[in-house]
């Protein structure tokens, strides 16, 4: 992390691995949440209280697996342009851009989205 520009009292992150963490961890903090929120609403649905706590604590943990695979090629490549400008990335926009990474990834995942080579 480097020291506030210009007098500001904020957080920037101006390293590869900084930019890349920040951005990783929030998105797969977004996606291991959402799953986390399935898990349960399985749960509920079944009415099945043995699983009660082993079918949120599994949905997370695939969820969350899911959301770093992802989120880390793609945080990757936003870390090294934000380098390369010379850009130093606030931490409230490194959540910001982290918990969009995670959205994107879980309309994916609902398969919305329509591809063009279909």
């Amino acid at each position: 992390m480097s020291t506030p520009l210009y007098g500001h009292s904020g957080v920037f992150l101006s390293d590869f691995s900084d930019i890349w963490l920040y951005l990783t961890l929030w998105a797969t903090a977004v996606v291991g949440i959402t799953f986390f929120v399935a898990g349960l609403w399985g749960s509920f649905i079944s009415k099945s209280f043995t699983r009660w706590l082993w079918l949120p604590i599994t949905a997370s943990v695939i969820g969350m697996i899911f959301g770093f695979v992802q989120a880390a090629v793609i945080s990757a490549l936003i870390a090294r342009v934000m380098v390369s400008v010379p850009y130093t990335l606030g931490i409230d926009l490194a959540a910001g851009i982290g918990i969009a990474q995670g959205l994107i990834f879980l309309y994916f995942h609902m398969g919305r989205a329509e591809f063009i080579h279909r």
